[in-house]
């Protein structure tokens, strides 16, 4: 996949965040006051995922996404 889901939201509901995190979504992030150094961390794991990827080495891969 190159497309990477991130889902903001104002609502404080973690079931909603489980919810959107299992369908699929790269991360989820409650809008807050850092909304701008979130987003700067989860564009910085996207990063490293899509080396990662692009190094195509199965075994780093299998275990970073064990843990996202």
């Amino acid at each position: 996949p190159n497309i990477f889901t991130i889902m903001i939201s104002a609502q404080e509901d973690m079931q909603t965040a489980i919810d959107v995190l299992k369908n699929g979504a790269f991360d989820y992030i409650q809008k807050s006051a850092n909304l701008e150094e979130q987003l700067k961390n989860v564009l910085a794991k996207i990063t490293t995922v899509k080396e990662i990827i692009r190094s195509r080495k199965p075994s780093i891969i299998k275990s970073i996404f064990q843990y996202l």
